[in-house]
């Protein structure tokens, strides 16, 4: 997977195996480490980063450890 790919919500969700509410938790919480990156042109929706969404899946799992 290209890190630097742009994903939708349920995109991001499907990579982290997370359900897409964590994924806009997330976003909310770690506004800094999982910034939205842009817009969807078509849907107005935002887009992640896929490194983004590994690194904040990273340390949420080594937090619950």
């Amino acid at each position: 997977m290209d890190l630097e790919a742009l994903l939708l919500t349920e995109e991001a969700a499907a990579l982290a195996k997370v359900s897409p509410d964590v994924i806009r938790h997330w976003a909310h919480r770690y506004p800094q480490t999982m910034p939205v990156r842009g817009r969807h042109w078509q849907r107005n929706r935002p887009l992640y980063r896929a490194g983004d969404v590994v690194e904040v899946e990273r340390a949420t799992r080594r937090h619950l450890r």
